[in-house]
């Protein structure tokens, strides 16, 4: 829980040297520990073949689970603590790095159907060929790091800020991750939010999630001063693929507009009927910020 007084306050009575020093143009930096723990699910539903004279078609549905964990042994997981920086009114952290094997994912599409033939009286001409790259939707398992970072955002009010997770499979940053498969990617939706600075975005060798932290500024100064220098936040998240909303938010994005989306890549027929094109989205976690060392501050030239 966050300390009873606000943050400034709390800087006038418990540290006034931060707050002179701060008026002074003070780097302030200190050694943090980004634990993170979330569990996110998306279920796409293609029911794309219909009676008539139509092939090739498919019907699928694939539940696709995402665990990220940055410290999966509990407190002996082998983890990258970040660095985080307070300047005036610039804040956040750089990147930390979870044990190995606690950004896993997985996903599975059980009685995957096709069709390649024409129904019986629908001409003798041969229906066309399987358009390449469809096949049976088989995802690989991963088990990789997980990323985190918290940021600065000017999206909602003054102060807020974001949770950046990604994953990979080293302690740093890499475009090398792991291939969730063609065959699985090709059924999954993108995700579209309507609450802004909110994102999740399953590719094929990346998953890249963003989480509105309100108020994060406070929270990182009082990392600085209290004697008790941990934060937490909670977070969840659900809705059609097409209309998914952050809680809690930093606002409703004024630029959203509900758009259904498609399978990225499926074959078959998509008239109206009710679960012929479904995808549901969610997730749930918390982020615990901890200050694992001492304050360093120095003074910029003004």
């Amino acid at each position: 829980m966050r300390a009873a007084a606000p943050a400034a306050a709390l800087l006038a009575v418990a540290a006034p040297p931060l707050v002179s020093a701060a008026a002074a143009k003070t780097l302030v930096t200190y050694p943090v520990a980004i634990k993170v723990d979330m569990e996110v699910t998306q279920r796409s539903i293609w029911k794309g073949i219909k009676p008539g004279c139509f092939a090739p078609q498919e019907s699928f549905d694939t539940t696709y689970e995402i665990s990220l964990k940055t410290h999966p042994q509990g407190p002996k997981s082998k983890v990258k603590n970040a660095v985080a920086t307070l300047l005036g009114d610039n804040y956040g952290t750089t990147y930390a790095f979870g044990a190995p094997g606690g950004a896993k994912q997985s996903g599975k599409s059980p009685g995957w159907n096709l069709e390649v033939a024409y129904p019986a009286g629908c001409g003798p001409d041969p229906a066309p060929p399987v358009p390449a790259g469809i096949s049976a939707p088989k995802c690989a398992n991963v088990s990789e790091r997980v990323a985190a970072t918290l940021i600065q955002t000017s999206d909602g009010k003054k102060g807020d800020g974001l949770l950046v997770i990604q994953r990979t499979p080293k302690a740093a940053l890499s475009a090398k991750s792991a291939s969730i498969g063609d065959s699985c990617h090709r059924t999954l939706h993108d995700v579209d939010f309507a609450t802004i600075a909110s994102e999740l975005d399953i590719n094929l060798r990346t998953t890249f999630i963003q989480i509105p932290v309100p108020k994060l500024h406070d929270k990182l100064l009082d990392l600085a001063i209290v004697s008790n220098p941990t934060r937490s936040h909670s977070f969840s998240f659900s809705g059609d693929c097409w209309e998914t909303r952050m809680r809690p938010s930093i606002g409703p994005d004024p630029a959203f507009t509900r758009t259904p989306s498609h399978p990225h890549n499926a074959i078959g027929q998509n008239f109206t009927e009710d679960g012929a094109n479904a995808c549901l989205v969610t997730g749930s976690g918390r982020v615990t910020i901890t200050r694992v060392g001492p304050l360093k501050k120095v003074t910029l030239p003004g």
